[in-house]
């Protein structure tokens, strides 16, 4: 069990790690923070006083001003909550800064939460853009050496049948020949760093993507003990379990880190023996409000002659892969009234010695064209998204030494299945 103090200050604590500054709201429009406050919220609010007393709520963003007369519906109640898209605001030196905002309400008091996302923004944006100009321009290398080769085979083929003819020419084309082989060779070291940087661009953009999940669950959580903590009496074992909950998302994003630097080195995995119904499962209670607010129902048939078998995978990695897999089906079915969103989650042991897991859903699947760039790097199909979703479950699939693939169902939506070896100590009998 907490002591009241000691939650008060690591939840305060926890909220300051975050770049976040809390504001409560009283019918008036005055403010008063409940955290320690951060250098940058004194641009925003010119009448801001960090004492903790109520201050005026007038705010030079514009932006801002803005989204708080939004939120006005959360804190009467009529939305669970507002939430801004990203904005950037400016310094007095400058500087551009990115920020996001949150409106709840949490006891029956409007509470305000604004956080600075610093400047990974720009930075993923930089990053892409340079990996898509070094993909192109190996790839006209590539065509231009492979044309030089076809003119070369073709020069050949066309030689005199003069026997000293052709030897003269022979010995020119052989000389030429050694020559452009030689520029290959350059070429290909060339591509070879171009490759590395490419590889490190990747694993940037991979980060990105993988750990946006695990940081977003643990503000919801921090947001759920703020709550809490408003009300009275405390609810000293919600906000212990809120709290546990938030740490055991950070050792995940760790493992996120860690698989993904496997990955992109090839090294690898870090193997444990668990089974697939307790990876599921664990993976379904993560995303239960993200299926509940798109109104998708998930079925899991388990296909085994017994329990299933405790396989020797790395169990954060394989979680990921089918976190990415059921959020790509949410995210494909977003917006359907009919028929209902519904998710199929499979898992059985295939002939072969191979434990195969689907993913279908109904929503509307992809054209042929998508289908054959679904697993490229940068390669999507949604506005904001940034192609590293699929590349990354594919990485790790191969990395246990497996394969995965998707296909259109029949009756409409998609399939992503994937089959990684099963030892035979771990088959059933």
């Amino acid at each position: 069990m907490f002591k009241s103090s000691r939650d008060l200050g690591l939840l305060v604590d926890l909220l300051d790690g975050l770049d976040c500054c809390t504001f409560e709201r009283d019918e008036s429009g005055k403010l008063r923070i409940l955290n320690h406050a951060q250098d940058w919220i004194v641009g925003i609010f010119p009448d801001f006083v960090t004492d903790g007393s109520w201050f005026d709520g007038r705010c030079d963003s514009a932006f801002l001003t803005e989204f708080i007369s939004d939120a006005r519906a959360a804190w009467r109640g009529l939305a669970s909550q507002v939430s801004s898209e990203p904005w950037s605001e400016r310094d007095a030196d400058d500087n551009e800064h990115y920020f996001e905002a949150r409106a709840v309400l949490a006891a029956g008091r409007p509470v305000l939460m604004i956080r600075r996302l610093g400047q990974e923004v720009d930075l993923r944006r930089s990053l892409l853009q340079k990996a898509r100009e070094q993909k192109l321009a190996s790839e006209r290398e590539i065509r231009s050496h492979k044309d030089l080769n076809e003119l070369l085979e073709k020069h050949v083929q066309e030689r005199s049948v003069d026997l000293a003819v052709v030897n003269s020419r022979l010995r020119a084309e052989i000389a030429r020949r050694a020559k452009a082989e030689a520029r290959l060779g350059r070429l290909r070291e060339e591509l070879t760093d171009s490759t590395r940087e490419t590889t490190l661009t990747e694993m940037a953009s991979a980060l990105a993507h993988e750990l946006n999940q695990p940081f977003a669950a643990i503000i919801n959580y921090l947001q759920g003990c703020a709550r809490m903590l408003t009300t009275v009496p405390l609810d000293f074992a919600g906000i212990e379990s809120g709290m546990k909950r938030a740490t055991a998302q950070a050792e995940r994003a760790g493992g996120i880190i860690r698989g993904i630097r496997t990955m992109v080195s090839r090294g690898e995995p870090r193997r444990a023996r668990v089974d697939i119904e307790t990876l599921i499962d664990e993976v379904l209670e993560l995303l239960e409000a993200t299926l509940n607010h798109a109104g998708v129902s998930v079925d899991v048939v388990l296909d085994f002659d017994a329990a299933p078998p405790r396989i020797a995978v790395d169990p954060i990695q394989i979680q990921q892969v089918v976190h990415n897999l059921v959020r790509n089906a949410v995210e494909a079915m977003a917006g359907q009234e009919s028929p209902a969103g519904k998710i199929l989650i499979g898992a059985r042991l295939d002939i072969d010695g191979h434990l195969a897991v689907t993913v279908e859903d109904n929503g509307p699947g992809c054209d042929a064209d998508s289908m054959k760039g679904l697993f490229e790097s940068f390669f999507t199909t949604k506005d904001s998204g940034m192609g590293m979703g699929l590349p990354v479950c594919r990485g790790i699939v191969e990395a246990h030494g497996g394969t995965i693939d998707a296909e259109q169902r029949d009756e409409g939506g998609l399939r992503v299945r994937f089959r990684i070896p099963v030892s035979g100590d771990q088959r059933q009998s």
